[in-house]
């Protein structure tokens, strides 16, 4: 497997943001505008109707450290970081600027304070590997659909299994935790073999999971899909 990149690498850090002020003290706007330069985000909050924290309050396109944060937005419940290198880049700046609030406006944090953590993680990757199509019954459901479609349009087309999604009964538990991906990437021949990959997962964890999955696609089916 080949990682192309990384879309989107996304922290939710739970904490509320009524405990890192307690006692009320510190000037919110004087942070605002300390989160702005120290990141030199390119587009931040200025009118009142986005200070909203139940909405999220959202500054895009800055930097911190070397790493570009392509969004951060802040809630009353919480924190969220958006990097294109990974979820373990996301969590560190987020730990590192609270800790520089600290130092800087007073607030109080400690890391045991992010009572809970949510990722997820965007990629790209190649592979030879037959992740969505290429064999036993796939093939023969593409072709005998390919079939079918001829006689109506008067024309062969291509077909190939586009999309992979693997989640949990929605029914039992309605939380906002997305499934686990693979589909084709747009604007690429099959041929490419280039694929998105969406899951809620550190994006370390989810390289993993795709390289077990390509390693067991191969030793069950070949490394290279044979469309009949």
């Amino acid at each position: 497997m080949q990682l192309k990149a990384v879309v989107t690498a996304r922290l939710l850090g739970f904490i509320e943001l009524a405990t890192l002020n307690p006692e009320g003290k510190i000037f919110f706007p004087n942070i605002i505008s300390g989160i702005v330069e120290r990141f030199s985000f390119q587009k931040y909050p200025t009118t009142p109707e986005q200070f909203d924290e139940s909405k999220g309050i959202e500054f895009h396109d800055g930097q911190w450290d070397g790493v570009n944060v392509s969004k951060l937005t802040i809630f009353n419940n919480g924190f969220l970081v958006d990097t294109q290198s990974s979820t373990a880049d996301s969590e560190r700046i987020l730990t590192a600027s609270l800790e520089w609030a600290k130092k800087k406006f007073g607030i109080t944090f400690a890391p045991e304070m992010i009572y809970r953590r949510r990722y997820l993680s965007d990629l790209v990757f190649g592979t030879a590997a037959p992740v969505l199509d290429g064999f036993g019954p796939v093939n023969n459901l593409r072709n005998n659909f390919s079939q079918m479609m001829e006689t109506i349009v008067d024309e062969r087309l291509q077909y190939a299994g586009i999309r992979l999604d693997v989640d949990f009964e929605r029914y039992q538990r309605q939380t906002p935790i997305a499934p686990f991906t693979i589909q084709r990437r747009n604007d690429y021949a099959f041929s490419d073999n280039t694929y998105f990959s969406e899951a809620p997962l550190p994006t370390e964890l989810h390289v993993i999971l795709l390289e077990q999955y390509e390693k067991d696609i191969i030793a069950a089916f070949g490394a290279t899909p044979k469309p009949k």
